[in-house]
C-alpha cells in the first residue's frame, strides 16, 4: 500500500510546487502593473524633487539632448518640428510627459493630406497646448530671440522656398540655433539643411512661417 501511495504522493508534491511558482509570477506581474515599491531613501517628496531640478535645468536655456526627434516620413519636417516643440512645452513645464509625445501621436491630431494643419491642439497628461500659424516675409534674429522669450518651449520655423522646418530652440550670441529633423540634436542654423540658402541672413531671409505655441 504505501509503495502504491508513493507516486501519488510524488505527483502531488510537483503540482503544488508548480502551483506556488505559477502564483508568484503572476504576484510580481502584478506588481509590474502598479505603483513601484518606495525603497530606503526614497519618498513621495522624490518626484516633486526631479520636477524642481528638472525645471531649474530647463531655465539655462537648453534641453536634454532626448528631446530632439528625427523625422519618420519623407516630407514631415514641419510635423516632426511642432513635435519637438510640444515636448519642449513639457519639458519646461516640468512635465515628464515630453518623453511620451512622438510624431506618430501627434500626426493623428495635426496631419493632413497637405501637410501640416495650421492651427490645432493637443492634449496629453492633463495639458492642451494650443497651436498657431504665423506668415512672414523673412524674419530677424532679434525678433525670433523676442519670440523665443514670450515662447522658451521653441518655435517650428519654415522656409518656403526650399521646404524644410526646423526646431528653433534659442538665440545665443547672435547665433540662432535649432534641432533639424533630418539631423541629429542642437547645432546652428547655418549647419542645418537650410544652409541651402546660405549663412544665418540668408537663411532667415527666406522664412516663410512659424508655428508656436499660444
Amino acid at each position: 500500500m504505501i509503495k502504491k501511495l508513493i507516486p501519488i504522493l510524488l505527483v502531488l508534491a510537483i503540482c503544488f510546487s508548480l502551483g506556488g511558482i505559477s502564483a508568484a509570477a503572476a504576484y510580481v506581474g502584478d506588481a509590474d502593473e502598479t505603483d513601484p515599491p518606495v525603497y530606503p531613501g526614497e519618498t513621495a517628496d522624490a518626484e516633486e524633487d526631479v520636477a524642481a531640478v528638472q525645471t531649474e535645468a530647463a531655465d539655462d536655456g537648453l534641453f536634454p539632448e532626448e528631446l530632439y526627434l528625427q523625422q519618420d516620413w519623407r516630407g514631415t519636417c514641419t510635423l516632426c518640428s511642432a513635435t519637438m516643440m510640444l515636448r519642449g512645452w513639457l519639458y519646461r513645464h516640468g512635465s515628464d510627459a515630453w518623453q511620451e509625445v512622438w510624431e506618430s501621436d501627434v500626426r493623428q491630431t495635426a496631419w493632413c493630406s497637405e501637410g501640416l494643419y495650421w492651427n490645432w491642439s493637443y492634449t496629453v497628461d492633463g495639458y492642451e497646448m494650443r497651436v498657431a500659424h504665423a506668415s512672414v516675409s523673412g524674419i530677424s534674429a532679434d525678433t525670433l530671440e523676442a519670440l523665443l522669450e514670450e515662447h522658451p518651449e521653441g518655435i517650428a520655423l519654415y522656409c518656403g522656398r526650399y521646404p524644410h522646418a526646423v526646431f528653433i530652440t534659442d538665440v545665443t550670441d547672435g547665433v540662432v540655433y535649432c534641432a533639424d529633423p533630418s539631423g541629429d540634436g542642437r547645432t546652428p542654423i547655418d549647419e542645418s539643411i537650410l544652409n541651402a540658402y546660405g549663412g544665418q541672413s540668408a537663411i532667415l531671409r527666406n522664412v516663410t512661417a512659424y508655428w508656436y505655441i499660444t
